[in-house]
C-alpha cells in the first residue's frame, strides 16, 4: 500500500523544469512519479526500465485517449498533478500563424492537459485529495508582441486553476518560476525579427537555473 507516499503526475518530464522536477522527485522516498510526456531521453528510458517510475507517452498536439488511471491511483491518498507541458511557438504576428500552428499550441498549451486532468479528476475517489501546481509565467499577466497565443494560454490557465481551487477537494497553486536557462529561453533570445522589440530586454536578464527553482518547488509544494 501506498498510503505514506504522495503520487506525482508530472507532464513535460524531458527537458527544462521538468526535467529538473523529475530528476529531484525519482529519488524522493514518500513520492512517487507518473509521467505524462510526448518523449524520455535515455536515461528516463533506463530507470522506466527499472521501474523507478510510471510513464504514460503522449503527443501533446493531439487529443489523448483516456488515460487508465485507475491503475496509477490506487493506495495514494494524496495526488499531485504538476502542469509543466507548454510551448511558447509559435513566436510570431498573428497574421503570419498557420491555422495547424494556433491549433497546435491550443492543444498542447490548454486542449490535452485540462483533458488529461479531466479524466483524473473523474478517476479520484472519495478519500484522495488533488493539489495541482500549474508553472505559470509573467507572460500571463503582460502582453508580449508576437506571443499572443503563449501569453493568452497562461492567462487562461491562471484563471482556470483559480476557479478549480473552489472546488470540494482540490487545491491550486500557480507558480512563476522567473525567466529559466533552458532551450526556450535559447530560443526568445535567438530571434532578431525586427518586428519584435522585447529580445534585447531578455538578453539582458539574468537566467535562472531549472534546478534551483525546482528545489523550491519541490521544498514548498510536495
Amino acid at each position: 500500500m501506498n498510503q505514506n507516499k504522495k503520487l506525482v503526475i508530472l507532464t513535460g518530464i524531458n527537458r527544462g523544469l521538468g526535467m529538473a522536477l523529475f530528476d529531484l522527485i525519482i529519488y524522493r522516498k514518500n513520492l512517487s512519479v507518473l509521467g505524462i510526456t510526448r518523449t524520455l531521453n535515455q536515461r528516463q528510458e533506463d530507470l522506466l526500465e527499472r521501474k523507478y517510475f510510471d510513464c504514460y507517452l503522449h503527443d501533446f498536439t493531439k487529443e489523448p485517449d483516456t488515460i487508465p488511471f485507475d491503475e496509477f491511483l490506487n493506495g495514494y491518498v494524496e495526488i499531485i498533478f504538476i502542469n509543466n507541458a507548454f510551448t511558447i511557438e509559435p513566436i510570431d504576428l498573428y497574421q503570419n500563424i498557420s491555422r495547424k500552428k494556433l491549433m497546435d499550441s491550443i492543444s498542447i498549451n490548454i486542449l490535452s492537459p485540462l483533458t488529461i486532468l479531466n479524466n483524473l479528476v473523474k478517476s479520484l475517489r472519495d478519500e484522495q485529495s488533488l493539489k495541482i501546481i500549474n508553472i505559470s509565467s509573467g507572460a500571463a499577466r503582460k502582453p508580449i508582441k508576437g506571443w499572443s497565443l503563449y501569453c493568452s494560454s497562461k492567462s487562461f490557465n491562471e484563471m482556470f486553476y483559480k476557479c478549480l481551487d473552489l472546488e470540494d477537494n482540490i487545491e491550486t497553486h500557480s507558480i512563476d518560476p522567473g525567466v529559466l536557462n533552458t532551450k526556450m529561453q535559447a530560443q526568445i533570445r535567438s530571434n532578431s525579427t525586427e518586428d519584435f522589440d522585447w529580445v534585447d530586454h531578455f538578453k539582458s536578464l539574468e537566467l535562472k537555473s531549472p534546478n534551483d527553482v525546482a528545489k523550491l518547488i519541490v521544498n514548498d509544494y510536495l
